[in-house]
């Protein structure tokens, strides 16, 4: 069974699940420093984290700035990517973002995930750029509001 849990801020213990995904995803496999990865952003930021049969498999974020939400943190465990879970979670985060009223979202995405981002109505602005030693690039997205 899946299940999508949107949480608050870094108080509700889920929280945990999330660090734990994003700590697999993007320090262990991806090799990113595991101190760049919880942030002061975790604190105000809306966190969607995806379980199936109760384990946390993939996990987003949403960090309030004005009408505009920031998208990051966008992980999903290797076993589960192609499965068409990344866009149940990000369809869990432009609901938040709905709910919210934001006016559009921005997102830094890996430049490999671009196509992905754009299925889900992300447009590229400007230029590449290096994060953290990986090709970046900023992408947006208009809500109706």
């Amino acid at each position: 069974m899946m299940e999508c849990k949107i949480i608050h801020g870094d108080t509700d213990p889920c929280i945990q699940d999330a660090y734990y995904v994003r700590d697999l995803v993007f320090t262990k496999e991806q090799g990113f420093p595991a101190e760049i990865d919880i942030d002061d952003y975790d604190k105000i930021a809306w966190q969607c984290i995806l379980y199936k049969d109760g384990a946390a498999i993939g996990t987003a974020r949403l960090i309030p700035q004005d009408k505009i939400g920031k998208i990051g943190r966008v992980a999903i465990l290797k076993e589960f990517r192609g499965l068409g879970l990344g866009f149940k979670i990000m369809e869990a985060i432009l609901d938040q973002a709905e709910k919210l009223s934001y006016e559009s979202l921005s997102l830094s995405a890996q430049v490999y995930a671009v196509p992905f981002y754009e299925k889900l109505g992300f447009a590229v602005v400007g230029d590449e750029y290096l994060e953290d030693g990986e090709p970046h690039i900023n992408m947006t997205k208009a809500l109706a509001v």
